[in-house]
């Protein structure tokens, strides 16, 4: 090799080297300079999504009570372990209380037989339905577990679930097998 190519081959080593040193240097500084909105967030120090609110980290927001002495007396009323809807915040509700359409889940328990049950129903608004009807492409929606109130209210639901479940729960006797006879 010739002086001219070494000297060349140094040159552009010495470049590539400041290069790097330049650029680890500045990608630092670059960032911090950087208003906050322009900053990329980091994943590690994110906090996580909290998690859900269920119908066990809030009090129940009726007396059971009540809702005993309005139905019969021999009545046998489940025991309610815990229920969330799937989208909706328990606390804060849905953003529209007049118009929402959500799948409720509650969890029962029968208190004499300790048989554990969860229920799933679609709760929501006329109004609610009209708009979940417009934004699918279905021309129709059915169901048997459906329950509609006139605008959100977290004690009308629970009641109107409860009496639904009157006497559920109990282990039932199972139908004669007449297709062998």
């Amino acid at each position: 090799m010739d002086a001219l190519t070494i000297k060349l081959l140094i040159l552009g080593g010495s470049a590539l080297v400041l290069f790097r040193l330049a650029q680890g240097a500045s990608s630092a500084s670059e960032v911090a300079a950087l208003p906050p909105e322009f900053v990329p967030p980091d994943p590690s120090r994110q906090e996580p999504n909290p998690p859900a609110v269920t119908g066990s980290d809030i009090p129940f927001p009726f007396d059971v009570r009540e809702l005993e002495a309005e139905l019969a007396p021999d009545a046998s009323r489940p025991r309610v372990l815990n229920y969330n809807f799937r989208h909706i915040d328990l606390r804060q509700g849905p953003s529209d209380p007049e118009s929402f359409l959500d799948d409720f889940d509650i969890e029962l328990e029968n208190p004499q037989s300790g048989h554990r049950w969860t229920a799933t129903y679609v709760v929501g608004t006329p109004v609610g339905l009209n708009a979940a009807m417009n934004d699918s492409r279905d021309p129709y929606a059915w169901g048997n577990d459906m329950l509609f109130v006139r605008r959100y209210d977290l004690a009308t639901i629970l009641k109107a679930v409860l009496e639904r479940n009157m006497d559920s729960g109990q282990e039932e006797s199972v139908a004669e097998d007449i297709s062998q006879n």
